[in-house]
């Protein structure tokens, strides 16, 4: 499966207000109170106070460009972002919604071994994948539960608010 994040908010999450081009704005991916995914895009300070109710599943940042660069820098984020994504989630240490992030964890893993990101190494073992990022030089190991429709259901659902 393929997602595709949304165009960059324009405006901060919290404070309504419109970024100015050069700006930094923080994402964070995260559960509501309802356990539903969100994504929320704020200003850098804002994101130091932000707190979310159902835990952070993970951060990046971008840099806020005209339309123009932003559409031509579009299909490179795509990749570049999944790619922050999951480093994130093995950043993040919050126990709330681990479940969620495992199964992120498995989705995007596997989509970014089929982009070539990741390389797997070795084979499966214990229900655990480890894949190697040569770029950074690191291993991660990533769960690979079985994906029943329900999980499966829920955690697209929620990745189509991103999309």
């Amino acid at each position: 499966m393929d997602w595709q994040f949304k165009p960059p908010a324009r405006e901060s999450t919290v404070s309504g207000e419109a970024f100015s081009e050069g700006e930094i704005v923080v994402c964070i991916l995260h559960l509501d109170e309802e356990r539903q995914l969100q994504r929320t895009d704020l200003r850098e300070a804002e994101a130091e106070e932000f707190s979310a109710p159902g835990g952070v599943l993970g951060r990046w940042r971008r840099e806020v460009k005209t339309p123009n660069e932003e559409a031509k820098e579009a299909r490179r984020q795509l990749m570049a972002t999944t790619e922050e994504l999951f480093i994130s989630l093995y950043e993040e240490n919050d126990a709330e919604g681990e479940e969620d992030r495992a199964v992120l964890k498995q989705l995007l893993g596997l989509m970014l071994e089929r982009k070539r990101i990741l390389r797997r190494v070795g084979p499966m073992a214990d229900g655990v994948q480890r894949y190697r990022h040569p770029k950074q030089d690191r291993e991660y190991d990533v769960p690979m539960g079985d994906l029943d429709p329900e999980k499966l259901t829920r955690v697209q659902e929620q990745l189509q608010l991103l999309v």
